[in-house]
């Protein structure tokens, strides 16, 4: 991850920025799709890598957003419906794991004007190389 960073700020000019912007192991959206595809490392590692790249000096921090990204569907099906219209490959993790992912459902969202709500936290920085470099 450390790489691909480095490399994209490469594409920009001196002080031009590159927005990295990453969903976080948080929210009730991400504990909904946990039972299916639990991203809680690879987050942790994006996250990582972000912060070694500055501390090092990679990048320089022109700015850190945090916002929550609101998902409405009509119900589970709904909701399986996005997650296997991102990935097909899900399917049978879905079926395998259908009980979890139901009972992680119900524990998790909010009914807001008959659609059931999930909030993704996200975060987004924005990076810049240095003009030495």
């Amino acid at each position: 991850m450390g790489r691909a960073l480095e490399r994209a700020l490469m594409q920009v000019r001196p002080g031009g920025p590159v927005i990295v912007i990453e969903p976080l192991a948080a929210g009730s959206f991400f504990r909904c799709r946990r039972p299916v595809d639990d991203e809680t490392e690879v987050r942790a590692q994006a996250i990582a890598a972000i912060k070694a790249l500055v501390e090092a000096g990679g990048a320089r921090l022109l700015g850190l957003k945090r916002w929550d990204r609101v998902n409405r569907f009509d119900g589970l099906d709904g909701f399986i419906d996005y997650l296997l219209a991102v990935d097909p490959g899900r399917a049978a993790l879905v079926k395998e794991r259908a009980a979890a992912l139901t009972r992680s459902w119900r524990g998790n969202i909010d009914v807001v004007g008959g659609k059931a709500v999930l909030v993704q936290p996200v975060i987004c920085w924005v990076l810049a190389r240095d003009a030495r470099q």
